[in-house]
């Protein structure tokens, strides 16, 4: 089981579709990709890249209004991406 995890920062900004992301992080990331980017495009998509900048997906709807980190870890038995602004890190 993952454990998400959101900063002060997060919980203020909020998430168009909680759900959607979580899911789409546990299917497709968790244990393959340490570290997620979560960007709004102009055309109002949202667009998933890795700590390098690769796109990983896009997502026909807007998630967040601004870019939003997801980092992955584990720390004994537990699993958990804790979710943050930039500006927290």
């Amino acid at each position: 089981m993952v454990k998400i995890f959101q900063t002060v920062g997060i919980k203020e900004l909020g998430c168009y579709d909680w759900d959607l992301v979580i899911s789409l992080v546990i299917r497709n990331f968790m244990g393959r990709e340490d570290f997620l980017v979560f960007k709004r495009t102009e055309g109002d998509l949202t667009i998933v890249e890795d700590g390098n900048g690769r796109l990983l997906m896009v997502i026909e709807k807007v998630l967040f209004d601004e870019v939003v980190w997801a980092v992955y870890e584990e720390q004994d038995d537990m699993k958990y991406y804790t979710f943050m602004l930039p500006s927290e890190y």
